[in-house]
């Protein structure tokens, strides 16, 4: 028999086990998964290398690769394969002599041919599964191994996760910065810092759903800020009583705002200087806000302003503008006193204050005439000789008058009557000049002092002297 040297054929053999050889019946199978693998994935395309190893841990074994470069190799190793199955037979086993050399052991007695040795492509053997021999000891293993693809496209994916990530959080501090500049800058009554740390803040972009929500603390310095400027627009622009209304509107929408006091009050008697603002019921009823605030510094035009406004609301039927009428025309007494406008904020307000104490149920009388002259005007000393403030108002004419004189701490009430020497001697005095004729007149004490009084003065020239004493 001829001992041709053979070499393992790589091609899968379609035919089944054949006799009980277990390497007739072993290899062929274990050739025939790596052919239906290697069809599996030259249909897929996937850059896959499929590793097959023989159980028995020889160096028999087979590689099949999808590359274009292999296709040949492939190719021949099929054609290779169709052939052995044409002639229905395998190549014999193959034993080693002692000289070391692979020779071909000796057929069955049936078989009689011998055939050509097969030229097969040369394989690379591939280490085993560490794990394969005890999974497995008699089958393959199947190793797959993911593409270069695959791993950058994880590698992107995560670099990608960790830009957005860093990126989100750098945005989300900084609109946080802004958003505390806004209330920072507010406070210190900056409010052009304050719009412009509000717009950076708008201005960032986010991530949907990631946009920080200002708080209402925000909020609400953005809108006082915006309003202020808003007035501050319409008084560069020259209109003056808009301007006016403007303000004045912040300051009765955010009495607690850091801009009502200063920065609302500068600028309220900064138009007011340029004497172009009329008188109107709405914006006279919020110049009360900023009197009793006390915000109006002096200036000769607030005077003005708060009479004008006063005498509109006075003429009003409704109870809250005689109120805000009072209040303002009062502020011109007590802060103004030697303005131009105080006649006539003075004659207003004495006619509100006779207006609330007709049906008083005290009355006054015409008080006692020291002195007569046969011409000339009328002098009245009045003496507050009372432990309350009180407010003495007359109309007559030449319009009318309001003095408030302080009490009198150690004037009564008496447990008996003192003398009129004794009255007039001690106590707040003052003397209102009047020309002759008949006066209204109104005695209004503070606090829990005595009911007011009320009646009318028939003056003559001359002078004259009233004092009022309490008793228990």
């Amino acid at each position: 028999m001829a001992s041709d040297e053979r070499a393992a054929p790589t091609g899968v053999s379609p035919r089944p086990n054949a006799g009980n050889d277990p390497r007739r019946g072993f290899y062929p199978a274990c050739v025939r998964e790596a052919a239906d693998t290697e069809q599996a994935l030259a249909e897929t395309g996937d850059d896959l290398e499929v590793i097959v190893t023989r159980a028995s841990g020889e160096d028999a074994g087979v590689t099949v690769e999808t590359d274009d470069d292999a296709g040949a190799s492939d190719t021949a190793t099929r054609e290779e394969t169709d052939g052995a199955a044409a002639g229905d037979h395998l190549p014999a086993p193959v034993t080693a002599d002692p000289a070391g050399a692979d020779t071909p052991a000796d057929p069955p007695a049936a078989e009689t041919t011998t055939e050509e040795p097969v030229e097969t492509a040369e394989v690379e053997a591939a280490p085993a599964h560490p794990r394969a021999a005890d999974a497995h000891p008699r089958a393959g293993v199947l190793a797959l191994r993911p593409s270069r693809r695959l791993l950058a496209t994880i590698v992107a994916a995560v670099v990608l996760l960790a830009v957005v990530s860093g990126a989100d959080a750098w945005l989300r501090h900084r609109r946080v910065a802004n958003l505390q500049t806004v209330t920072a800058a507010y406070a210190d009554k900056d409010c052009g810092r304050a719009l412009e740390a509000w717009r950076q803040a708008g201005q960032d972009p986010a991530l949907p759903g990631r946009r920080e929500v200002p708080s209402a603390e925000v909020r609400k310095a953005v809108a006082d800020c915006r309003a202020l400027a808003a007035a501050d627009r319409l008084a560069g622009e020259g209109d003056a009583g808009r301007a006016f209304a403007a303000y004045l509107a912040l300051r009765r929408t955010s009495p607690t705002s850091p801009l009502a006091d200063d920065v609302v009050g500068s600028r309220l008697v900064a138009v007011l200087d340029r004497r172009d603002v009329a008188a109107e019921p709405g914006l006279c009823r919020d110049l009360r806000g900023a009197v009793d605030a006390g915000i109006l510094t002096r200036d000769d035009a607030v005077p003005q302003m708060l009479t004008a406004c006063g005498e509109l609301l006075a003429e009003s039927r409704g109870a809250d503008d005689r109120v805000t009428a009072f209040v303002l025309v009062s502020a011109v007494r007590e802060d103004y006193p030697k303005a131009p406008e105080a006649p006539a904020a003075a004659t207003v307000e004495a006619e509100l204050r006779l207006a609330v104490a007709q049906g008083a149920p005290h009355a006054a009388t015409t008080p006692f005439q020291a002195r007569s002259a046969p011409s000339g005007d009328a002098s009245v000393r009045f003496v507050n000789h009372a432990p309350w403030p009180v407010t003495l108002t007359v109309a007559g004419p030449g319009g009318g008058r309001v003095v408030s004189l302080p009490a009198c701490p150690d004037c009564g009430p008496y447990l008996e009557d003192i003398s009129w020497h004794q009255c007039m001697g001690k106590g707040r005095a003052t003397t209102l000049t009047l020309p002759p004729g008949r006066f209204e007149v109104a005695l209004q004490y503070s606090g829990d002092g005595p009911d007011p009084s009320h009646g009318f003065w028939q003056l003559q020239p001359g002078a004259y002297e009233e004092c009022y004493f309490f008793t228990r």
